[in-house]
């Protein structure tokens, strides 16, 4: 009676093994990396906030997915922050202020970076410089393009 079993593998069955292994991987990897690597376009133009005379350039987002895989919910989440953020400072300008004209500039980096300049008029007929910039608190790659 032998004390050990005997395990036999031919090497032809561990090479389709591995190679098994390695495609599942690499389709594996390349799904993660597609989905967190979007193709995301900001197109900044003029837009509205529904009163007359206030002006104010907004962001329009588009996000495209890129190989096999749809955006994940964490680039689309750090997006909807971006136009959140828009969407506060345009009702603080639409409640505070009787006109503006407004641009937008969005610079990317370390973070995110959305700066607004220009004028507005109070009801009382002043005038404000407006200067503001909001950290998104994220670093995002995007192809930004300004029609104005």
């Amino acid at each position: 009676m032998k004390e050990y079993i005997e395990l036999k593998i031919k090497t032809r069955n561990l090479i389709i093994f591995g190679v098994i292994v390695f495609i599942v991987c690499s389709i594996g990897g390349y799904y993660f990396w597609c989905s967190y690597h979007p193709e995301v376009t900001i197109q900044i133009s003029d837009g509205g906030t529904g009163k007359e005379g206030i002006k104010i350039e907004t962001p329009h987002i588009s996000i495209a997915p890129t190989g096999i895989a749809e955006p994940s919910a964490s680039i689309e989440l750090k997006l909807n922050s971006i136009i959140m953020q828009h969407e506060f400072f345009c009702t603080y300008i639409k409640d505070t202020y009787e006109t503006s004209d407004i641009k937008l500039d969005i610079e990317l980096g370390n973070e995110t970076t959305l700066k607004y300049y220009g004028t507005a008029t109070t009801q009382d007929g002043k005038i404000h410089n407006i200067e503001k910039s909001f950290d998104c608190g994220f670093s995002m790659n995007a192809n930004i393009i300004d029609s104005n």
